[in-house]
C-alpha cells in the first residue's frame, strides 16, 4: 500500500522527461529531426503545428510517442522535407503558440515512430509529502532491488478514466465515433485487461516467478501454451465480449512483461515534506506506476492546465 500522499506536477518542471534515441546514423537523409524542449504542449498538437507550419502532411510529422503535456519534456520529432536543405529550426519553433526551445537540429533517414527511442529519463519533484522520512527510504530501496508491477498507468485510461466505460459503450452499441478515437478506445481496453492479469499474477504467484512472466495484451491468436490456462481461467466472465470484440477488431495478441526495473533510481529529501526523484524507464513504461507503490498522488495538473489557458 502507499505510505502516504504527495503532490504531483505541481508545477512544469515537477515533471521533467528526456527522450533518449538509439544509436543510428545522424547528418544526412531526407527527415529533419528536431528536439525540442516544450512545457504545457500536447505531443499530437505541437505534431499538426509543425506540419501546418511547414505546409506538409500530418503523417509526414512523426515521434516515438506522446509525452505529457502537464509537464517539461524533451523529445524528438522527424519532418519529411527531403527537398529542404535550409530549415532553421528555431524559426520554426517561433511561429507556433507555446513555450518551446530547440536543444538540437539533424537529419537522418527514417520516420520516428511509436516506441523507436531508447529510453526515458525523469526528474520528478513531489511536494506535501505526508510519510514519514525513513519509510520512504526503505521503500525506495526495496523498488531498486527489486522493482515493480509493470500496470499501464492511469493516464492510459484518459481523464479521470473516461475512455475505459466509453470504449464499453462503443462496442456494445456500436455507435459512429470520431476519427482517431477508435485506437484510443481499443488501447485503453488491452490496458484494462492486461492490468487484471497483472492483479492476479500478484495474487497468485511469488515474486521471483512474477518477475519471468509476461502478460497479454489481447488480440487475435492463440495464447502460449504456458499462459493459456492462466490467463484464461482468471479474467472475469463478464470480459469475454470485451475479448472478442478485441480480436475482431484485427489487433494481434502481443505480450509484455508484467515486471519492471528502472533504472539509475536515485532520490533526495530536501526536507520532510518534499522528495525529489531521478530514474529511467523503458518506452511503454509508466513514472505513474512506479510513482504508485511509494505514495498516492494528488495529481495538481487542472490547475497548471487552468493557468495556461488563463
Amino acid at each position: 500500500a502507499p505510505l502516504g500522499d504527495a503532490d504531483f506536477r505541481s508545477h512544469w518542471d515537477d515533471f521533467v522527461v528526456d527522450e533518449e534515441l538509439p544509436p543510428m546514423e545522424f547528418g544526412q537523409g531526407e527527415h529533419v529531426y528536431l528536439q525540442i524542449r516544450k512545457r504545457g504542449v500536447n505531443t499530437e498538437w505541437l505534431g499538426r503545428q509543425l506540419a501546418d507550419q511547414l505546409g506538409i502532411h500530418p503523417n509526414d510529422v512523426g515521434y516515438c510517442g506522446l509525452k505529457d503535456r502537464h509537464a517539461a519534456t524533451s523529445q524528438w520529432f522527424s519532418l519529411y522535407l527531403p527537398k529542404r536543405k535550409d530549415l532553421d529550426g528555431t524559426a520554426l519553433l517561433a511561429g507556433i503558440e507555446g513555450e518551446l526551445e530547440l536543444l538540437q537540429q539533424t537529419r537522418a533517414a527514417k520516420k520516428l515512430r511509436r516506441g523507436m527511442h531508447s529510453a526515458n529519463h525523469f526528474k520528478i519533484h513531489l511536494r506535501n509529502l505526508t510519510a514519514p522520512t525513513d519509510a520512504i527510504a526503505e521503500r525506495l530501496s526495496l523498488i531498486q532491488q527489486q522493482g515493480v508491477p509493470n500496470y499501464f498507468g492511469e493516464q492510459r485510461f484518459g481523464i479521470e478514466g473516461q475512455n475505459l466505460p466509453a470504449a464499453k459503450t462503443w462496442l456494445e452499441e456500436k455507435h459512429r465515433i470520431k476519427r482517431g478515437l477508435e485506437g484510443i478506445y481499443l488501447s485503453a481496453l488491452r490496458s484494462y485487461i492486461f492490468n487484471a492479469i497483472v492483479r492476479a499474477r500478484l495474487q497468485a504467484c511469488p515474486l521471483k516467478e512474477l518477475q519471468t512472466y509476461s502478460g497479454a495484451l489481447w488480440g487475435r491468436g492463440r495464447l502460449p501454451a504456458e499462459y493459456a490456462e492462466f490467463e484464461t481461467q482468471v479474467l472475469p466472465s463478464e470480459l469475454a465480449p470485451l475479448l472478442n470484440a478485441l480480436e475482431h477488431k484485427g489487433l494481434n495478441q502481443e505480450r509484455r512483461p508484467l515486471w519492471l526495473l528502472p533504472c539509475d533510481l536515485s532520490w533526495q529529501m530536501p526536507n520532510p515534506t518534499e522528495l525529489i526523484l531521478s530514474f529511467s524507464l523503458q518506452p511503454g513504461q509508466y513514472a505513474t506506476s512506479l510513482l504508485r507503490e511509494c505514495v498516492q498522488l494528488r495529481d495538481r495538473s487542472i490547475k497548471l492546465h487552468n493557468q495556461a489557458d488563463g
